[in-house]
């Protein structure tokens, strides 16, 4: 048995099905977009060079104030090595390392040597 539907109730119905599926994407994407959480670097100026602050939406996630995987309390000797360690650190978290810990191997893979010799 056929059924017929008029031209107005299908123009209804696929007006419907069109407005059902736009809301749909609209909200997946609207909540996918306050999902995710905004991850930055902050340098600071410690009292013999530089250090960086992991900030996690505006709180601090991560504070380092020393060189990683090296022995002493070793400032960073500019802002922008203390930089490009923090964000090597955001990649490890992006991949899903959340507390990452960096090698002595990767630090010096960024071009930043200690100053001071461990003991």
């Amino acid at each position: 048995m056929k059924m017929k539907i008029s031209k107005k109730k299908a123009y209804v119905i696929a007006l419907l099905a069109i407005v059902g599926i736009t809301a749909g994407i609209y909200t997946r994407h609207y909540y996918r977009q306050h999902e995710m959480l905004k991850v930055e670097i902050k340098p600071f100026k410690t009292g013999n060079g530089w250090g960086y602050n992991v900030m996690v939406d505006k709180k601090i996630y991560i504070h380092q104030e020393t060189i990683p995987a090296f022995a002493g309390n070793q400032s960073f000797k500019s802002e922008e090595d203390a930089i490009k360690t923090g964000n090597l650190v955001i990649k490890k978290m992006i991949a899903g390392n959340l507390l990452p810990a960096l090698s002595a191997e990767e630090v010096m893979g960024l071009g930043i040597r200690p100053t001071l010799s461990a003991h």
